[in-house]
């Protein structure tokens, strides 16, 4: 049990790492290289996301989603993960 909750708290980090460096406009970049980082970058966080949906941890992430995604109706920032 420690070694799950000490795994979640990792996968939390990482998430909360992942989401705070993202860049949220790389949809609205002229460069086609920012769009794919940014889209590899949003997969990234789908991927943890889904990590730590399966360790039970999913309210924790949708709080740091909520604490750290930009609020803009034109960028993607809706918590829509894991499917």
């Amino acid at each position: 049990m420690i070694h799950h909750m000490n795994l979640l708290e990792e996968k939390l980090k990482e998430f909360e790492s992942a989401i705070r460096s993202h860049d949220w406009t790389y949809m609205m970049s002229d460069d086609s290289r920012w769009r794919i980082k940014g889209q590899q970058e949003r997969t990234v966080i789908t991927r943890i996301a889904r990590e730590i949906e399966e360790l039970g941890g999913l309210d924790e992430a949708k709080e740091l989603w909520k604490e750290i995604a930009p609020i803009a109706p034109m960028m993607s920032t809706q918590f829509s993960f894991p499917i």
